[in-house]
């Protein structure tokens, strides 16, 4: 299962349900007075109702806080990315930081993860059509 992964980006994008093209997610060290609206974007593009309340209740973070972040006036905090990965919203909160990496680690995640729903597939419909002993 090493070598070559074979998750197209069209795969990968419905299985996140947004673009891969990482053309919603730039972010550079050097963007100067934008280099926080990356985070706003996230934040938006999650949870386009309530991001603020939204932000504070995964993170716990004051609400005004959670207003500054989705604005992208506020540079998030380590521990605030952190609380995000941990919590429910996680995987869609790293696949969003993650779209369009052809990072070899992160191609073979996605793939990992989609072998892994197909396996359960199968074993759930291998278990309807078991007769019942």
């Amino acid at each position: 299962m090493h070598g070559t992964v074979s998750v197209s980006e069209s795969e990968y994008s419905a299985s996140i349900g947004f673009a891969a093209s990482g053309k919603d997610f730039e972010f550079s060290a050097t963007s100067g007075s934008d280099g926080f609206a990356w985070f706003g974007k996230l934040a938006r593009k999650l949870w386009p109702r309530k991001t603020a309340a939204m932000l504070q209740y995964l993170t716990g973070l004051p609400e005004r806080t959670g207003y500054a972040l989705a604005g992208g006036t506020r540079q998030p905090m380590g521990t605030t990315i952190i609380a995000l990965l941990r919590s429910a919203e996680g995987g869609r909160v790293l696949d969003y930081i993650m779209a369009g990496s052809k990072a070899p680690w992160w191609r073979r995640h996605i793939e990992d993860r989609r072998d892994g729903g197909l396996f359960r597939e199968a074993i759930e419909k291998r278990q309807l059509t078991l007769p019942l002993e």
